[in-house]
């Protein structure tokens, strides 16, 4: 993909970006377009240069210079941002269902936070009592909760 030239060079990405680091503008501008360009392979050059150079692309900038490292960056993060430039900007057709997309991580990650507590809860029972206990309340207890220990695991991937 042709990564294009920003025309907001005071503003936006590049102008955020080379306040705090003016040496690097150029190398941060061109991962920020591709880093946009893997999130909406939809869009024209001209679509994420336009982003880049508003407001969006000045927020992406302070965040990248507060973590550092846009690799860092979690784009389901800035789909809602996408979106909303893509109904202001007339694109929303080149992003179909994004906004369902959206919902539905939202619901996911509702989802984990759940099994995560459900998780800790259950570790916490295995940890109540001990390993080489006979009654057959606690042993299937604790068989009940590494299930949901493993179900978590299956879902979400061990922490």
């Amino acid at each position: 993909m042709e990564i294009l030239e920003s025309q907001n060079k005071e503003h936006g990405f590049f102008g955020t970006t080379a306040v705090h680091c003016r040496r690097t503008v150029e190398a941060k501008w061109e991962t920020a377009f591709s880093w946009v360009a893997a999130a909406m392979p939809s869009w024209s050059p001209e679509n994420i240069r336009d982003y880049l150079d508003g407001r969006p692309g000045r927020y992406l900038a302070d965040e990248l210079h507060d973590c550092g490292n846009i690799a860092l960056i979690d784009q389901s993060d800035w789909l809602r941002s996408m979106y909303e430039f893509a109904l202001e900007v007339g694109i929303a057709d080149k992003t179909p269902a994004l906004d369902l997309r959206i919902q539905a991580d939202a619901e996911i990650r509702k989802a984990e936070d759940c099994i995560r507590k459900a998780e800790k809860i259950y570790i916490e029972i295995l940890n109540r009592f001990p390993s080489d206990t006979e009654d057959a309340y606690v042993k299937a207890l604790k068989e009940h909760a590494v299930r949901g220990i493993n179900m978590a695991n299956f879902f979400f991937g061990g922490e």
